[in-house]
């Protein structure tokens, strides 16, 4: 395969592609015709040099923001497997934010604080904390390994094997065998 150079468009459909991950709305941006850009983008996003382009404006915007696949899978890993004891002191009261380790800052999505007017100073006391959602991050992980496929069954219930059988728990039988 020779590697050719980029049309104007095609680079700047590749700088246009990363921002969003849209090949619709990036074909347009990068000068496409809008009533087109669906097809556009698709042939685009096929084209091997495109492709090419494309993993090293990528990769360039990884190392500039300093953001990685592995990054991300560490801070999701931070919320899935958090473990809510980290909040609380041994006495089961909560930490101040000042004494919470990083792990435990990373989880938290929102705070809600309480100002009270002391006799000299102000005193700052959380009352509402937001956790990030464990079960959106155990999902978001589970779905990179690729833990979570889906079973499509079709079944011909005219066939031989089938005749004279409960359809529904000939099915079940079969599927607690795989």
């Amino acid at each position: 395969m020779s590697k050719r150079k980029l049309t104007p468009k095609q680079a700047q459909f590749c700088k246009e592609y990363p921002i969003d991950f849209n090949g619709s709305k990036a074909a347009i941006r990068a000068g496409y015709v809008e009533n087109s850009a669906r097809i556009t983008a698709s042939k685009l996003l096929t084209n091997p040099n495109i492709h090419a382009q494309l993993q090293k404006e990528i990769e360039k915007r990884s190392k500039r923001t300093e953001i990685t696949s592995d990054s991300v899978l560490q801070e999701l890993a931070k919320i899935a497997f958090f473990d809510i004891r980290g909040l609380f002191n041994d006495d089961w009261t909560m930490k101040q934010p000042s004494e919470w380790s990083d792990d435990v800052a990373a989880v938290i999505g929102g705070i809600e604080v309480n100002h009270i007017v002391g006799n000299d100073d102000l005193k700052a006391i959380v009352s509402k904390l937001k956790l990030s959602n464990k079960e959106k991050s155990l999902e978001l992980i589970g779905r990179h390994l690729a833990m979570f496929t889906d079973r499509n069954v079709n079944i011909n219930y005219d066939r031989e094997e089938f005749k004279g059988k409960d359809p529904e728990k000939y099915l079940s039988d079969r599927l607690s065998k795989t």
